[in-house]
């Protein structure tokens, strides 16, 4: 995995600085992963011994990539949101029924509480979600939902090679951690 870590990182899909109002040392950019075809590729690559006993696969609207490449991969049929606002999941699109098992794919594992409100939603139409699989997560938190959760990339592993490596400048491996440590306890 550190192959993906690397790739994100020299792709500019991981950024490190001061971002947004709180100040966030870090910075995902998942949503520029269809620009490179090949990373795409490996992070499906990575993602297929995760979806064997899935019938359906559901994505939120930001890892639209993600499912559709998986999808055509392994030849699971998806069902996806529009995103539209907090009822993402009345907009979801794709056939499905009541009974087929579902893994549902995210980008980050980075609000727990919007992933388990569209969980709870999806689930409500007969999606029978049961797990969960992120590309990156970032948050140490568990679900109160009963699903499994997997991620591809933990950030705490992500920075540790990235710094490792020369990626990250002096220091910063460490206001990363301070700043997980602050807004993610656990």
């Amino acid at each position: 995995m550190d192959k993906l870590v690397t790739e994100l990182a020299e792709a500019g899909l991981i950024q490190f600085g001061l971002f947004g109002e709180q100040k966030k040392p870090f910075q995902l950019r998942l949503d520029l992963l269809p620009s490179y075809p090949q990373l795409l590729r490996d992070i499906v690559a990575a993602s297929v011994p995760f979806v064997r006993g899935f019938d359906r696969l559901v994505c939120t609207a930001d890892s639209l990539p993600l499912g559709l490449a998986l999808a055509l991969e392994t030849n699971i049929p998806l069902v996806y949101s529009r995103g539209r606002g907090q009822q993402a999941v009345n907009d979801l699109v794709g056939a499905y029924d009541i009974g087929h098992p579902a893994l549902l794919l995210v980008q980050t594992l980075d609000d727990v509480e919007s992933i388990e409100q569209f969980t709870k939603q999806a689930q409500q139409v007969g999606l029978g979600i049961n797990s969960l699989l992120a590309i990156i997560a970032t948050e140490k938190t568990g679900f109160a939902l009963d699903i499994e959760v997997n991620a591809l990339l933990q950030l705490t592993h992500m920075v540790d090679h990235l710094a490792a490596a020369g990626y990250l400048p002096d220091g910063h491996a460490q206001s990363i951690a301070s700043w997980e440590a602050n807004h993610h306890p656990g």
